[in-house]
């Protein structure tokens, strides 16, 4: 396993929770949960540690569902 995928693991649950509580539509929220953390696997380099990863990976999911 690697990093990417232990971050993974341990904050989906967290990141499609934030997303359901703000859209309330099951395969919408795993959707925008898988496409925000494909997004943040990929902007990895940018996270600068000043928060919690989950709180960031949030952030990205909270942009893609206004994006949708």
């Amino acid at each position: 396993m690697n990093d990417f995928d232990e971050i993974f693991m341990q904050n989906y649950d967290i990141v499609y929770g934030y997303i359901m509580r703000h859209c309330a539509d099951a395969h919408l929220a795993e959707e925008i949960t898988q496409q925000a953390f494909f997004n943040a696997f990929l902007k990895i380099g940018r996270f600068r540690g000043d928060c919690k990863i989950s709180v960031w990976i949030c952030q990205i999911a909270k942009n893609e569902l206004f994006a949708y």
